[in-house]
């Protein structure tokens, strides 16, 4: 592992998790009494071995790994919490705690919600959000809105009152998290669709979805099932995707299937980079190393 440019030996066989708690919170520190701003993104990897220790009565080993690696997971970020309260930045932070993904299957579990990592199912796509600042009207209290994870850097930047980014993707969300629900709504709801992963699969032909509304169309190979599709689902009458109402609805599904198709025709072709192994530990006496990718 590097921290920075410099090979952290030091940090060889110690649990990820404790070191970037530990970097966040020596981040955290270092702006005690400053007034410029920070963003600090930290994300989690695997488990150590003396939180598997801590659930012998489950019988699976890995869902015993994985009980352990939630419980590392909220240790770390109670750490990083109470460093901002220490450092008397907590009512001055806005805290987002999110993933990108559902579980994966086998001993994830995304239930009730279908599907599982690698799928465009609910339980692969749709995830919670917990978001903490005194900048919140009414709290505590649950946002049902339609939010796609390009979303949160226009979001963000609107919270602490910066200029959007312009031509891309995302949608400034702030003020619908932020004002005190009404009903009926006070202001038509920031996002209404999006699509979904989109590629062409040979043999398969297009993969991908779009939500609109209430009505989720999506079709391709889904892993771990080999479900190829077409679905269309009506996410507000059957959140957890029982039944396909392809042959009942089958307008509905032509004319999301036509944007889809559309939006396909737009999209910019993605680099496909071949595998590169020279950044290989073991081509570096042990360390992952430049070398993987080359940007020019």
């Amino acid at each position: 592992m590097r921290d920075g440019e410099r090979v952290a030996w030091e940090a060889n066989g110690t649990y990820s998790m404790y070191l970037f708690a530990d970097k966040a919170v020596e981040v955290i520190e270092s702006y005690n009494g400053r007034e410029d701003p920070f963003f600090l993104y930290l994300a989690t990897q695997n488990v150590p071995e003396k939180y598997t220790d801590m659930y012998p009565d489950e019988p699976d080993e890995d869902r015993r790994r994985l009980v352990a690696m939630v419980t590392a997971m909220d240790e770390g970020v109670g750490r990083v919490i109470q460093a901002l309260k220490d450092n008397g930045l907590y009512d001055d932070t806005i805290i987002v705690w999110t993933t990108d993904n559902g579980g994966r299957e086998y001993k994830d579990n995304n239930k009730p919600l279908r599907g599982y990592k690698g799928s465009l199912f609910e339980g692969a796509t749709r995830v919670p959000a917990v978001v903490r600042t005194p900048l919140l009207q009414a709290t505590p209290r649950v946002y049902n809105g339609l939010m796609h994870i390009v979303d949160w850097q226009d979001t963000l930047l609107a919270a602490v009152g910066a200029p959007e980014v312009a031509g891309d993707d995302g949608v400034n969300q702030w003020e619908a998290l932020r004002s005190p629900p009404s009903e009926p709504p006070s202001a038509p709801a920031p996002r209404t669709e999006f699509f979904y992963n989109m590629d062409f699969v040979p043999g398969v032909g297009i993969d991908g979805g779009i939500r609109v509304g209430k009505y989720k169309y999506m079709r391709g190979l889904m892993l771990y099932t080999n479900e190829t599709g077409p679905w269309l689902f009506n996410l507000e009458d059957d959140p957890n995707e029982t039944t396909n109402l392809l042959e009942f609805e089958p307008e509905i599904a032509q004319e999301l299937q036509a944007r889809l198709e559309a939006e396909l025709d737009s999209v910019v072709q993605a680099d496909s980079i071949l595998p590169s192994f020279n950044s290989n530990p073991a081509n570096w006496g042990g360390a992952w190393s430049p070398g993987w990718c080359n940007a020019e």
